[in-house]
């Protein structure tokens, strides 16, 4: 794959540990994101790139990986006003606090876009 093709990044976290607090339609959101997706993919505008169960390692990795390319970062799952709730490697919650997050995702030089779909923020 041509490595100028814009990346679409969809990275989604649900609460494995209380489950009063479990998404039971992310699964429903990453797919109806991945069809709205599925023309441009195969007429190979871009690259589109999943990660669910979603850990901070996953997200450096993945803007490691695609380095620069990344042109739209989706996260969907429970965040509030100051940080985004992931998953550990244990399964265990995450945190990745926004000013952090901000800092790192405005030093992508390809970014145009991210969409944070979380319950406040």
């Amino acid at each position: 794959q041509p490595a100028n093709k814009p990346v679409i990044f969809l990275a989604f976290a649900n609460d494995r540990v209380d489950n009063t607090a479990y998404l039971r339609n992310l699964p429903i959101e990453m797919d109806g994101i991945r069809k709205a997706l599925q023309k441009a993919r195969q007429a190979g505008l871009c690259e589109v790139v999943e990660r669910a169960n979603t850990t901070v390692e996953n997200i450096l990795d993945v803007f490691q990986e695609y380095r620069d390319r990344i042109a739209i970062f989706h996260y969907g799952g429970h965040a509030d006003s100051y940080e985004l709730l992931l998953e550990s490697l244990s399964g265990e919650h995450a945190v990745a606090h926004s000013e952090g997050l901000v800092s790192f995702l405005a030093r992508q030089k390809g970014l145009q876009m991210v969409f944070i779909n979380g319950c406040c923020s």
